[in-house]
C-alpha cells in the first residue's frame, strides 16, 4: 500500500477538476480546487421534501457528503453511485411501514386476514423470511388482492407504483427492469472494478431525491423523472402555401406579440396553447395527439387580421399540464390503428367515426400508446418483452360507448374539448395500417 500523508490526502484530484460547468476540460484549463468544489456541491444540491423522516434523510446527506470528497478522492464518485442503490431499499422499507402506520395487513395460508404490528422493517423481515414466524403470509392489498410479502428492492419498487406512491409508465418499466438488476450487481461485487464519473454519481442522487420525494407525496422542482405538470401558454402557428411540399414555403411558431411582425409570406395562422419546448408542432391536428405534451386547439387556421382580431378578442391565461400517466383513445378497424385522441376530445367525436373497436391506453407519450395498439393488432411481441414491453397499462378495450364509459370511471373529472377539423399540412404521410 502507497503511504499518503495529511497533504497527499488534502490534495484536490486533477480527474474531478476536468468536470466543469461547460463540460469535460481536455487541455490545461481545470476548475481550481475550490471552485470545483462548489461546482460538485452545486450538482447535488436538490433537497428533499420536509415529510421525508431522519433516517431517509441522513442517509441521502451522507451521499451527497461523499460525492463532495470525491473532489479530493476521485473513487468516491463509484461508491457514492452505487451506493444510491442501498439508499434507494432503506428509504422504500421506511415508506413501507409508514404507509401502513406499523400495522400491515396480512393473508394467512387459509386465507384469513390479520394484520401484522412492525415498528420497524427489521422486525417485518425477520418474520416473513424464511424460518421466520409468517413466512409463507401474503400482503393483503385492501381491494381483494394480495402478494408476496416486499421485502427487497425490486418487490417495494413493484408495490410503490401499484400504491400509487409512484407514477410514469416508463418509471415503472425502467425501475421494475433495471433498478434491482443494477442494485444486485453491485451487491455481490460485480461492479467492483468499474470506474464511475462525477456525471454518473450526481445524477444518480437527483434521481435519488426524486424518487424519494415522490414517495412521500412531493414532485422536485424541476424534476428529470417526475416532472411537475409543465407550463402552457398561448402560441400562433404560421405557415406559407405550399407548406410543406413547395419549395421555399415555410413553418415557423410565434408569440402572440410576434404576430404583427411575422413573415410577410405566411398565409395562414392558428393559435394553440402549448409548452413552451422544441416539439414538432409543425405536425399538430387538433384531433388528434402527434405531440409529445398535451397542446390545445384555440383558433384558426385563417388569415393574420383573424388571428390579431381574435387574440384582441380573447386575451389567453396559460395553464399547465400535466405529462406522465396520459389517458389514450385508439381506435382500431379493419386493420388500421388510428392515430391516440385524447379523452377530452374522444367524448365528442362525430357519431361516423364512433365505429370498430377502441383501446384505452395509459402512457407517458402519444406514440408509446400508439405503437402498443399496432403490436397488438399486428400480433407482434411488445419490444422486451420480459422487462415489461412496451411502457404503458391497457384500461380497458370495447365500443365507444363502453370505453366512454371506462373513462368517466378512471377519470371522472377530465373535461371535455370540441372536436375540430384544424391541422396543420403534415410534411409526410403515415404508413397504410395507421388511420388518421
Amino acid at each position: 500500500m502507497k503511504r499518503l500523508t495529511f497533504a497527499d490526502l488534502a490534495r484536490a484530484d486533477e480527474r474531478t477538476q476536468r468536470f466543469t460547468p461547460y463540460g469535460l476540460s481536455t487541455g490545461t484549463r481545470i476548475l481550481s480546487p475550490e471552485a470545483c468544489c462548489q461546482f460538485q456541491q452545486e450538482c447535488v444540491a436538490s433537497e428533499l421534501d420536509q415529510n421525508v423522516p431522519d433516517s431517509t434523510r441522513a442517509g441521502f446527506d451522507r451521499l451527497r457528503l461523499f460525492h463532495t470528497y470525491g473532489v479530493l478522492c476521485y473513487e468516491l464518485f463509484t461508491i457514492t453511485d452505487d451506493l444510491t442503490w442501498i439508499v434507494l431499499e432503506q428509504a422504500l422499507r421506511v415508506r413501507f411501514i409508514a404507509y401502513y402506520e406499523g400495522k400491515i395487513p396480512v393473508k394467512d395460508k387459509q386465507g384469513l386476514t390479520s394484520t401484522f404490528a412492525a415498528s420497524d422493517f427489521e422486525v417485518l423481515s425477520r418474520a416473513f423470511r424464511r424460518g421466520g414466524s409468517h413466512y409463507g403470509f401474503q400482503l393483503h392489498t385492501g381491494t381483494g388482492t394480495s402478494s408476496t410479502m416486499p421485502l427487497t428492492l425490486e418487490p417495494l419498487l413493484r408495490w410503490a407504483h401499484h400504491s400509487g406512491l409512484l407514477d410514469g409508465q416508463r418509471n415503472r418499466r425502467v425501475q421494475l427492469a433495471v433498478y434491482a438488476d443494477r442494485r444486485n450487481h453491485f451487491a455481490h461485487g460485480g461492479s467492483i472494478e468499474r470506474l464511475g464519473m462525477p456525471p454518473d454519481s450526481a445524477r444518480s442522487i437527483r434521481d435519488l431525491g426524486e424518487i424519494i420525494n415522490r414517495v412521500w407525496g412531493v414532485r422536485t422542482p424541476g424534476g428529470r423523472i417526475y416532472p411537475a405538470p409543465i407550463a402552457r401558454e398561448p402560441f400562433v402557428l404560421a405557415w406559407s402555401e405550399g407548406w410543406p411540399v413547395k419549395a421555399g414555403s415555410l413553418f415557423t411558431r410565434l408569440r402572440p406579440e410576434q404576430l404583427r411582425n411575422s413573415p410577410t409570406n405566411a398565409r395562414n395562422y392558428m393559435v394553440v396553447l402549448a409548452p413552451d419546448v422544441d416539439q414538432n408542432l409543425y405536425e399538430f391536428d387538433a384531433r388528434y395527439e402527434v405531440t409529445p405534451y398535451p397542446v390545445d386547439w384555440l383558433w384558426g387556421p385563417s388569415d393574420r387580421k383573424g388571428a390579431l382580431a381574435w387574440l384582441a378578442a380573447n386575451p389567453v391565461i396559460g395553464d399547465s399540464a400535466s405529462t406522465i400517466d396520459r389517458i389514450f383513445a385508439i381506435r382500431v378497424e379493419n386493420g388500421r390503428v388510428y392515430l391516440p385522441m385524447r379523452p377530452e376530445i374522444f367524448k365528442n367525436i362525430p357519431t361516423e367515426m364512433r365505429s370498430g373497436g377502441w383501446r384505452l391506453i395509459q402512457a407517458d407519450f402519444p406514440n408509446d400508446a400508439h405503437f402498443h395498439a399496432r403490436h397488438e393488432e399486428r400480433n407482434e411481441l411488445c419490444p422486451e418483452k420480459k422487462y415489461g414491453g412496451c411502457p404503458v397499462t391497457e384500461l380497458a378495450n370495447g365500443s365507444w360507448s363502453e370505453m366512454l364509459v371506462e373513462i368517466q370511471r378512471v377519470a371522472p373529472n377530465s373535461r371535455s374539448l370540441p372536436y375540430v377539423e384544424a391541422r396543420v399540412p403534415r410534411r409526410d404521410s403515415y404508413p397504410d395500417d395507421v388511420g388518421c
